[in-house]
C-alpha cells in the first residue's frame, strides 16, 4: 500500500511540475538596432504585474534617472538623421515613447511610430529614454549615441 502511494505521489508531482507554468517577473530586456548594429539598452526602472490563476505578484523597482545610468554607459556612434528600430526579447510589440535628456531634465515625450527613432541631426551625445507599456506593467530603458 506505501509503494502504491509513493508511486502516485511521484506521479502527481510530474503531472504537476509539467502543468506549472514559469512566469517572467520582469519585463524583456530591450536593444536597439542601428544600421545592422545592436545596441544593448539598460533597463531603469519598472512595475511588472504576473498573473498564474489565483496568484498575482506586482514587482516595482526602482532606479536612478536615465542620465544618471547614461554615466555608466559607453555612447554608439550614429550617423545624422539615422534610425533606431527597438526590440524586445519576447518579442512583444509594447506601446512605446522616447524623449531626449539634457542634464537632469527629460525632454518632451514623443510616440513611437513602428517602433522607430529618428536621431537628430545635430552632432553631440544624446541620453535616450524609452518607455515601453504592456498590459501588465511598463519599464524605462536607457541607451546613449554619439551622433557624428
Amino acid at each position: 500500500m506505501k509503494k502504491t502511494y509513493m508511486i502516485f505521489l511521484v506521479l502527481l508531482l510530474i503531472i504537476v511540475s509539467g502543468c506549472t507554468k514559469v512566469f517572467d517577473t520582469e519585463p524583456p530586456e530591450a536593444i536597439a538596432k542601428i544600421n545592422n548594429k545592436e545596441i544593448a539598452l539598460k533597463r531603469g526602472g519598472y512595475h511588472w504585474t504576473t498573473e498564474e490563476g489565483a496568484l498575482t505578484k506586482a514587482t516595482i523597482a526602482d532606479a536612478a534617472s536615465p542620465n544618471q545610468i547614461a554615466q555608466d554607459l559607453i555612447a554608439s556612434p550614429v550617423e545624422k538623421g539615422s534610425e533606431a528600430t527597438i526590440e524586445f526579447s519576447d518579442h512583444s510589440k509594447p506601446q512605446l515613447t522616447y524623449n531626449f535628456w539634457e542634464g537632469d531634465q527629460s525632454g518632451k515625450s514623443i510616440s513611437m511610430e513602428g517602433n522607430k527613432i529618428t536621431f537628430p541631426s545635430n552632432s553631440g551625445k544624446y541620453v535616450i529614454e524609452v518607455n515601453a507599456t504592456w498590459s501588465n506593467g511598463d519599464a524605462s530603458y536607457t541607451f546613449v549615441i554619439d551622433v557624428k
